[in-house]
């Protein structure tokens, strides 16, 4: 019969220079969510920083801003224990589903699209 390959073939099979240390899957990983944060942060920025110019009718604007911004404030006094709760994998995928939202409820800006938005960004934040 054929006998098994020995742990030494094994390794010497094994291709070294293409494998990936921790800390090199480390930093990969983090280029990899810094690079994704900041596309995402960045549509946001731009979205917010337009909302009291661009939907000035009825106030609507200003509400979404202030919505975001109570409820960031509301939303930080438990984010520490829902990241521990939920890990931070899962918090940012969460973050990034929420920015979305919020920056597809203002392609029809109305009361019933962006306060909704706003709420589930401000929870998020």
């Amino acid at each position: 019969g054929q006998r098994n390959p020995s742990v030494i073939a094994k390794e010497r099979d094994t291709c070294h220079c293409c494998s990936w240390s921790s800390k090199a899957k480390a930093y990969k990983n983090l280029l990899g969510v810094s690079i994704s944060f900041m596309i995402i942060f960045s549509v946001y920025l731009g979205v917010a920083s337009l909302q009291s110019s661009v939907n000035e009718s009825e106030g609507i604007g200003l509400a979404s801003l202030t919505t975001i911004y109570f409820l960031f404030i509301v939303s930080s006094l438990y984010t520490p224990s829902i990241i521990r709760l939920f890990g931070t994998k899962y918090i940012l995928i969460v973050c990034y589903i929420g920015m979305t939202v919020y920056t597809i409820s203002n392609y029809y800006p109305h009361w019933y699209t962006l306060i909704p938005g706003s709420v589930c960004i401000g929870l998020v934040y």
